[in-house]
């Protein structure tokens, strides 16, 4: 199901900005916008250590700790957070640069404190916000086939239900992902795509 919320823009580019637990989908829906109508994923910054086969400024710049409070020291971020894991703590973060620029249409991925502090930074209306649903069951089911620790699983729905409490009443478009079927993940995808392209202007329910 897809639920899209009164939403006008001015033209121009614009950012498409996913929203959603842990294993929720977020990454494979970037990659698909993307891949099929030419958007550009913002490539964010952290300090956790890179798993297998993820590729330096591709799925993350990855960096020392120091080297982030540096950049935060010198305002080099948007938006910034601290998630201590049970293997230590990581930091993540955006730059201004890559969020102010308006070059071309944009998707990234945001927590919902994240979200909010993006939208001091640019202007609102040219900005898609998309929050991505599974039921904890799911999400549990995604993390354990990923090979993820048990603890880290753990923590991080615990941590998810917490962060991400009323999210729904703030975002454009709220979508259910509970299949991982990749025809359904197309049509999705087609679905926002077509939102940002006409410029939706009335709430309907797909």
């Amino acid at each position: 199901m897809i639920i899209i919320h009164q939403k006008t823009s001015k033209g121009g580019e614009i950012m498409i900005i996913l929203l959603g637990k842990s294993a929720s989908g977020k990454d494979t829906i970037a990659r698909k916008l993307c891949c099929y109508y030419g958007y550009k994923k913002i490539t964010t910054w952290t300090t956790r250590p890179m798993r297998p086969r993820e590729k330096q400024g591709v799925t993350y710049h990855f960096t020392s700790e120091e080297d982030f409070q540096e950049k935060i020291e010198d305002g080099f971020f948007a938006e910034w957070k601290k998630y201590d894991s049970v293997f230590g703590t990581w930091y993540y973060g955006t730059a201004v640069e890559d969020v102010t620029k308006d070059t071309e249409d944009k998707v990234i991925i945001l927590t919902p404190t994240g979200y909010e502090d993006i939208k001091e930074c640019i202007n609102k209306e040219d900005i898609l916000s998309v929050y991505l649903d599974s039921s904890v069951k799911t999400l549990y089911k995604r993390l354990k086939l990923r090979g993820d620790n048990p603890k880290e699983i753990r923590r991080r729905l615990l941590h998810d239900i917490k962060d991400f409490r009323g999210i729904k009443n703030n975002v454009d478009v709220v979508i259910t992902n509970n299949r991982r079927d990749l025809k359904e993940l197309t049509e999705l995808i087609r679905d926002m795509y077509d939102i940002v392209k006409n410029r939706v202007r009335r709430d309907k329910t797909l």
